[in-house]
């Protein structure tokens, strides 16, 4: 009675550790037939433990109900073997499968009936083991449900063998499990018929089988669990590729946006430079030929009179150049600043004047509006896509000139709105909600790319604002800018450093360009002080090596060989009281380096084409704040 007792606890254990693997492994998706596991285990904890009754020294009535219940739970056992076997190999489910568990079902509820499968009397059987067994005498019916039984397990341990190559990492554990399982259940079908009495032989194939198909469900997790987690690695490298991707794309459609922008503007660009420079040309050749035999105060005057036009010619151009590297220049991560919004309505005007002029009147009605927290580079290429949809949107053809309003004021919750306003074609209702979309346009070919209205969505978002539009077919189209105001005190566009009234004196600067001609102007503009050329970086670090005693620095930020921002490294290693000393000239910060140089808030720079009195007051206030330093430290101007 003890080792029954023992082999019936080990039996029951490893019943429920296979239910509970079986419980944990079917929550993944891909292990959800394993679902099928946990009530034979189930079914084969209940069966060792009702063997017990078997054994009893002194039979009862519970004997005949323990068979009853034991042949119940036999044949459902077999039934669920089908399904889990055809789920184990992934074959096909077949009509005469499904029967044969119905029939088995049938039979287990019958089984429970008394006196159908038994006849309610006891035999006792002696066992090789020296003890008593009392089993139910079965009924001639019993054959069947035992016949169907033994159909249903041959039928998945044949199902096993032949697909055995296509268990989990190959294992035959299940197979070997079932068919010991097979073996035990022969003998206890043997045992029923009261032709054997071995009382052990069903617990331990029940025991070998849970344990070959717990071992294969096990590598089968394992082997789930290694493809989930390559899964996982794969979908996290996937993710981070198309996330790069994706940024990929969105700076190639923002610089796609742009180049368009100035491909449209090109026309315009080219008819307000060309036009100055044509009167430009022509006045400072008639001065070149004309200055050698102008002996008269007549003459002299109409020659000052020609410079005056071409002094004003090259101001034009100095505007529209400026104008346009609100489009030019790139920059990735810019902290928004306090913007007037009025002057960067006025630069997007200056920039696509030429395309409106000829198809539309603009009204400017402006209100009194506080600076809002943007980059004014990116909204003023909004605000040049927005102009020129405006201006496409009324037809060439149209016997008189459209009118395009401009409308900035204030909302109810503080926001800055700006309205941009046509009375052109207006867009249909069902394009309105694509008009964000990248690539959709209603221009005709040729004339959009599709990309300006997307990328100035983005640009608007990216302020923490709103880009709108509402439209009527026929009557017109508004585009409306809401931006949120900035909390600081307002930046200036230029990129000029604040100017100081301050009194001059006589200083020592060193002009650092590689081109001559322009280095000369510059000394020219500099004529009240004393100035020293340096034609590249090496003859001004041979310069300073000579005296470092130049008060101010005025240096080409691009430059052949040794650039202005290596000349300013090289200059600060060896007198780091100079950094505070440099002025930049430049026509465009084109490197990275460069553009992060600029960017720095100590570092002073002027844009060429350089205003004489801009970069004389700026000098001024060099040499001023260096007077002051030197001052407070009770040093002489010069080399520290």
């Amino acid at each position: 009675m003890i080792a029954q007792l023992l082999i019936t606890g080990a039996c029951t254990a490893v019943a429920l550790t296979t239910a509970t693997l079986g419980i944990l492994a079917a929550r993944e998706p891909r292990l959800a037939h394993v679902r099928w596991l946990i009530p034979i285990a189930l079914m084969s904890a209940l069966y060792s433990i009702n063997n017990i009754a078997f054994l009893l020294p002194h039979p009862s009535v519970w004997v005949a109900q323990a068979g009853r219940a034991n042949l119940a739970l036999g044949l459902l056992q077999t039934a669920a073997w089908l399904p889990l076997s055809r789920l184990l190999t992934q074959s096909p489910r077949r009509q005469l499968e499904r029967g044969l568990v119905l029939l088995l079902a049938v039979c287990a509820v019958l089984s429970l009936v008394p006196g159908v499968f038994e006849t309610g009397e006891l035999i006792s059987r002696t066992t090789p083991f020296g003890s008593t067994m009392h089993l139910p005498a079965p009924t001639l019916f019993v054959g069947l449900p035992l016949a169907l039984g033994f159909i249903a397990l041959s039928w998945a341990l044949i199902r096993l063998y032949q697909r055995r190559a296509e268990l989990p990492e190959r294992s035959i554990a299940p197979l070997v499990g079932l068919a010991t399982f097979m073996a035990s259940s022969i003998l206890e079908a043997l045992s029923l018929g009261a032709r054997v009495a071995l009382p052990y032989a069903s617990e331990l194939g029940s025991m070998a089988m849970l344990l070959g198909v717990g071992w294969g469900v096990m590598r089968g997790v394992g082997v789930e669990y290694s493809k989930m987690q390559a899964d996982s690695e794969r979908l996290e490298h996937d993710v981070d590729e198309r996330t790069r991707q994706l940024l990929e794309v969105r700076t190639a459609l923002t610089r796609a946006d742009r180049l368009a922008a100035l491909g449209q503007l090109a026309a315009s660009v080219g008819h307000e430079i060309n036009n100055p420079l044509t009167f430009v040309m022509a006045n400072l050749r008639e001065v070149t030929e004309r200055l050698p035999s102008a002996d008269d105060a007549g003459e002299r005057a109409h020659l000052g009179e020609l410079a005056s036009e071409a002094l004003d010619g090259t101001e034009r151009i100095r505007r529209v150049v400026g104008d346009l590297r609100l489009l030019s220049r790139e920059r990735d991560a810019v902290p928004f600043a306090g913007v007037d919004v009025h002057r960067v309505l006025g630069s997007a005007l200056k920039l696509v004047e030429h395309v409106l002029k000829h198809r539309a009147l603009v009204s400017e009605l402006y209100g009194d509006l506080p600076h809002v927290k943007v980059d004014p580079q990116r909204l003023a290429q909004v605000f040049v896509n927005l102009l020129v949809n405006a201006a496409q949107a009324i037809p060439e053809d149209r016997p008189t000139r459209g009118t395009i309003t401009v409308r900035t004021s204030v909302a109810d919750d503080g926001r800055v709105v700006i309205e941009i306003s046509d009375d052109g074609l207006g867009i249909a209702p069902h394009h309105i909600p694509r008009l964000f979309e990248p690539y959709f346009t209603t221009k005709p070919s040729g004339e959009g790319t599709g990309l300006g209205l997307f990328v100035s969505h983005g640009i608007v978002r990216s302020f923490d604002g709103e880009l709108l539009v509402e439209s009527h077919l026929g009557l017109g189209t508004t585009m409306r800018v809401i931006l949120p105001v900035s909390p600081g005190e307002p930046a200036e566009l230029t990129s000029s450093s604040p100017i100081l009234t301050v009194a001059r004196r006589r200083a020592r600067i060193l002009v650092v360009d590689d081109e001559p001609i322009v280095a000369r102007a510059l000394k020219r503009m500099l004529r009240n002080h004393d100035v020293t050329i340096a034609l590249d970086g090496e003859h001004a670090l041979t310069a300073l090596r000579a005296s470092a005693e130049f008060d101010v620095i005025v240096c080409d930020l691009m430059m052949p060989g040794l650039s202005g921002v290596d000349l300013m490294a090289k200059v600060c290693e060896l007198w780091p009281e100079l950094e505070q000393r440099f002025l930049f000239v430049t026509g465009g910060a084109v490197t990275p380096r460069s553009r992060e140089l600029l960017d720095r808030p100590t570092v002073r720079s002027l844009q060429k084409p350089i205003d004489p009195e801009i970069l004389s007051l700026t000098v001024d206030d060099i040499v001023a704040e260096l007077d002051r330093t030197m001052a407070h430290s009770s040093m002489p101007p010069g080399r520290a």
